[in-house]
């Protein structure tokens, strides 16, 4: 599932599934971080929580780039 804009980064079957597998967690931020992503959020429409998952997601898999590889660009050599 690929989306435009920062809303997935899921791309086939076989890597997470959204519907089935979701954690939540609590995340503490200073006040002024929290600020600046209302902000953030607001400029892209979207929910404070939504993009701060996004955020972490991103993160989480630059971190470990062979767990995760880049989505499918659908072009092939």
């Amino acid at each position: 599932m690929q989306r435009t804009g920062y809303h997935c980064l899921h791309s086939s079957n076989n890597d997470l599934d959204v519907a089935k597998d979701v954690k939540r967690i609590t995340v503490t931020l200073p006040a002024r971080i929290f600020e600046d992503l209302e902000q953030w959020a607001e400029w892209e429409s979207r929910p404070p929580a939504n993009l701060a998952a996004f955020l972490i997601e991103l993160s989480v898999r630059a971190k470990f780039p062979d767990k995760y590889p880049p989505p499918q660009t659908g072009q092939q050599s």
